[in-house]
């Protein structure tokens, strides 16, 4: 590890020509901070088969036929939605995870890829570039940091 210029950290954790106050280790929450820190990496690392949505996401994946109807439900949305530009257009989608407090939903894509879609409920086919608006994870560990870190307002 190359120090930082002052020696108060490796630059390698991005921490260069700053003092860490020493009163942080001392601080009573953070323990708690690293084991949710340590939750959250762990959380990240589980395969989607495995993983437990965080609130305010619903579970979507077919084991209850409740949440089968409503998974179709947003796939048959989306589909409709898309315009031929759009870059879900033509793909292969089930929807596995939707946000209880805002439009947000989670599909897995055909090639194993994952894309977070907010979801435009007026929208009826559009070639806007954009909408809905779409982000792809190539990776659960994209899309689950995804989960984890949306803000429904």
């Amino acid at each position: 590890m190359a120090p930082s210029h002052d020696s108060s950290a490796p630059a390698e954790f991005g921490i260069v020509d700053q003092q860490i106050d020493p009163r942080w280790l001392a601080d009573p929450r953070l323990p708690e901070f690293l084991r949710w820190l340590a939750d959250s990496i762990e959380s990240d690392q589980r395969p989607e088969d495995q993983a437990e949505f965080p609130e305010p996401w619903v579970d979507l994946r077919p084991d209850e036929e409740e949440a089968e109807t409503r998974a179709g439900t947003l796939e048959a949305e989306l589909a409709r939605q898309l315009g031929e530009s759009h870059v879900l257009h033509g793909d292969v989608v089930e929807a596995i995870a939707a946000c209880r407090h805002c439009d947000a939903v989670m599909f897995r894509l055909g090639d194993g890829r994952y894309a977070s879609v907010e979801m435009v409920w007026n929208l009826r086919r559009s070639d806007v570039a954009g909408l809905p608006s779409t982000t792809i994870h190539d990776v659960w560990a994209s899309a689950a940091a995804y989960l984890r870190s949306h803000d429904p307002r």
